[in-house]
């Protein structure tokens, strides 16, 4: 017997015995969510490498066939979307999910209208008056979301704004300023200051709309001329307005060219004192402010990147070969949102930098799609798939681990039945991207040649991994529902950019508008895997406990007000109706094998 054989049968051998069990135990009683997210993660836990170097892997609870799944069970559902995912339901349901489809269908947690505006409509936009940009500065630079996306050094942006205002008294520096990315910069970060809530009342207006078409307007002539920090600036500014409108269309044009610009400028390398534990910096040389400056431009690009690969499926922009991954400076991933005051005190150099979400759960995710999901990877063979299934889910379990905010929210999930609100929505983040990330790595087992075939021992390890996914999907979604009890239902499911948000300080209604468009995938996402999962065993022992997951993800996002669509983006009122037609078809498919039909 070959050494590849001995591994697969000891696999095959362990998880006999662990999954017979767990599956006794799920028959037993229906488990509350802490049992969930602690299954979970034993299960998680499960494949790690015992000391001869042997993957334990289990035994699956009873064996499913898979043909014609690879057709929708994509890390993030996107090819469920596609004509032949359609032919695939229909043949499972008998009916079609949507009605006089020609193409390939767009997901409901991306908008179908593109908020790139038309520059040829419009014309040139004047500057506002200097106080008004000043104030916006100001209130920035005061707001805990400068926290989370640095995206102006107050020294340099001074600079740009005398460049601007004051022409004639400014000299434009080597390479890294010229007028046009300069005006573009404070035009785009004044739409960014536009549509969201920093905390400060009365709000300081400003045509968001109109400036955010000004800055498009100059992004020929950035991208003509020498590649500037202030035209990478204008690239993110505008990516993460789009962002918020959840078109990820535009988002990725401009993430694209950012890209570009990062390389040119040389962004995606560190300089040795810039880096996370670099000594006492020299603040007053503006070459050095420049470099720091940059690398957090690149970390925020990055973490963009790597979202857009999840909600978009496309390959992302920044190849991590070709960046250096150290840290930048102030970069902290223990602190917590609720630890942060409403108004910043400190002076900027004194702050921690947060960014939206965890970097090294962003690397993870580069590494998810490079490991799994690009060209390269696809070519990869049963073993080396289950290899790198494997240690990914070590690299992941590792990350976890490290966290202090994870401890904080298995401390508030361990009491079902508290009232004190959880106002700390980075690590609700955090822990619904885990589960994702979960999900993600072992869908790509369905990969597996093995899974329709006579492998032997290889298939139990290929449908352990199927089962652990779809398992995933479900603690996403039973976690979501595990923390509503001390978040309003329309915060734990905000998917509207129009909602009136009062929360707890606006540290979280900042998150709350950037991630809104983000959680709506998370959760649909895994919807469509436990869909697919019901419709490939549709008279499976779970099947009726995931119809209700399907009917109330429904009705919690109808009792926030979700029902009725956004005019600023085009996808809000649509998942109400998709997940109650996911929930229909999934009847449809049940009765049918009822019925004796195939």
């Amino acid at each position: 017997m070959s050494r590849v054989h001995f591994l697969v049968s000891r696999i095959g051998r362990e998880m006999t015995i662990w999954l017979k069990t767990w599956a006794r135990s799920r028959q037993v009683a229906a488990p509350s969510i802490t049992q969930r997210i602690d299954r979970i993660e034993e299960f998680v836990l499960s494949l790690a490498i015992d000391k001869e170097g042997v993957a334990l892997h289990h035994e699956h609870i009873m064996p499913f066939p898979t043909r014609g799944l690879e057709l929708i069970s994509s890390y993030n559902g996107i090819p469920f979307f596609s004509i032949r995912g359609q032919e695939w339901v229909q043949a499972r349901t008998g009916e079609r999910l949507f009605v006089n489809q020609s193409h390939d269908s767009i997901p409901p947690w991306q908008n179908e209208r593109s908020s790139w505006p038309d520059p040829s409509a419009r014309h040139p936009v004047e500057l506002p008056d200097i106080s008004i940009t000043q104030e916006c500065i100001d209130i920035f630079l005061i707001s805990p979301v400068c926290l989370v996306f640095p995206l102006v050094d107050i020294t340099l942006h001074l600079k740009t704004i005398s460049n601007v205002y004051h022409p004639l008294q400014s000299r434009l520096s080597d390479g890294f300023t010229n007028r046009n990315a300069s005006r573009a910069s404070i035009f785009a970060f004044l739409a960014f200051c536009s549509i969201i809530d920093m905390g400060i009342t009365p709000r300081i207006y400003v045509d968001g709309e109109a400036y955010a078409a000004e800055a498009h307007r100059l992004l020929p002539e950035i991208l003509r001329e020498t590649p500037t920090l202030d035209g990478l600036q204008s690239l993110l500014m505008l990516a993460l307005y789009h962002t918020l409108s959840g078109d990820s269309r535009s988002v990725d044009i401009l993430i694209g060219n950012a890209t570009r610009l990062i390389f040119m400028l040389g962004g995606n390398l560190c300089y040795e004192d810039t880096n996370l534990m670099s000594p006492s910096p020299n603040l007053s040389d503006l070459s050095f402010r420049t470099r720091c400056h940059l690398r957090n431009l690149f970390w925020i690009c990055y973490v963009l990147d790597k979202e857009l690969f999840l909600r978009t499926g496309r390959p992302p922009s920044l190849c991590d070969d070709d960046c250096d991954l150290t840290f930048p400076m102030g970069y902290s991933n223990s602190i917590s949102v609720d630890q942060i005051p409403p108004q910043l005190s400190a002076g900027p150099e004194a702050r921690p930098l947060l960014f939206p979400t965890d970097l090294n759960l962003s690397i993870i995710t580069s590494k998810i799609y490079r490991s799994l999901f690009s060209a390269k990877a696809l070519r990869k063979s049963d073993t080396e798939l289950l290899r790198t299934i494997r240690e990914l889910d070590e690299d992941l379990q590792k990350w976890k681990g490290s966290l202090l905010a994870s401890d904080r929210m298995l401390a508030h999930l361990s009491n079902e039945t508290q009232s004190e609100p959880v106002t700390d929505i980075r690590s609700i983040m955090l822990r619904v991207q885990y589960y994702h990330c979960v999900a993600a790595i072992h869908q790509a087992s369905h990969r597996c040649k093995a899974r329709n075939g006579d492998f032997g021992e290889t298939r139990n390890v290929v449908y352990s991994s199927q089962e652990l996914s779809v398992e995933a999907s479900r603690s996403l979604i039973l976690f979501l529902r595990g923390v509503k009890h001390a978040l309003s239902e329309d915060y734990i499911w905000f998917v509207s950019l129009s909602l009136s948000l009062s929360l707890y300080n606006n540290m979280i209604l900042f998150l709350a508008d950037y991630h809104c468009g983000f959680l709506l995938f998370y959760p649909l996402s895994a919807l469509l895997s436990i869909f697919c999962n019901l419709l490939q065993n549709p008279k499976a022992p779970q099947t009726a406990k995931d119809l209700e997951l399907l009917s109330e993800v429904s009705l919690c996002l109808r009792r926030a007000g979700l029902d009725v669509q956004s005019p600023n983006d085009n996808s809000v009122g649509a998942p109400i109706g998709f997940i109650t037609k996911l929930n229909r078809l999934a009847l449809c498919a049940f009765l049918k094998v009822g019925t004796g039909h195939s």
